[in-house]
């Protein structure tokens, strides 16, 4: 979108330049953001050594829980049972209960690309040969693309007022 609004500024020689130099920006940004604001797995810190920023993370997790519920968090039950892990080839992603999922999976990929591609491409086409003119039908589609992203952030927002009317109804 924001591309689309600079093109008619930009010369056509570089035009296509700044189509790519948008997302490329827009994209280092997010990293940087993701890179501050998303803390690493303490799963992942532990299985490389790194205990003490593991134990920070996982003490960071727990009192935004405390803030959040205002209940002390359980005591930590640890249950080891003395093995040590094994490596797994990918291979076994092929056998057994993972290969039904492994196919679940790749189908609903495969089903969500497919509307996703009908979408994208054809809906102009549809919405022309329903009497809209091209730039009408361009608009509706661009529209309807930038609902998907609404969508997730309405979802969670009425996730959101949800948890907060069951804590004032229920006090918990």
């Amino acid at each position: 979108m924001i591309a689309m609004g600079l093109t008619p500024l930009i010369s056509a020689e570089w035009n296509w330049r700044v189509q790519l130099l948008i997302p490329a920006i827009l994209s280092l940004i997010a990293t940087a953001l993701a890179w501050r604001y998303f803390p690493e797995s303490p799963r992942w810190l532990e299985s490389r050594g790194r205990y003490q920023e593991a134990e920070k993370v996982m003490r960071s997790i727990e009192e935004g829980v405390i803030r959040q519920t205002g209940k002390p968090l359980p005591p930590v039950v640890i249950a080891d049972d003395g093995k040590a892990p094994q490596a797994v080839p990918y291979s076994a992603l092929l056998t057994g209960v993972l290969l039904k999922r492994v196919i679940l999976g790749s189908c609903v990929l495969i089903a969500m690309n497919v509307v996703q591609y009908t979408l994208i491409n054809w809906l102009p086409t549809i919405f022309m040969t329903q009497g809209i003119n091209l730039k009408d039908s361009i608009v509706l589609n661009t529209m309807s693309m930038f609902g998907a992203p609404f969508g997730i952030f309405i979802a969670m927002l009425v996730r959101w007022i949800k948890f907060r009317v069951k804590q004032w109804v229920w006090g918990y």
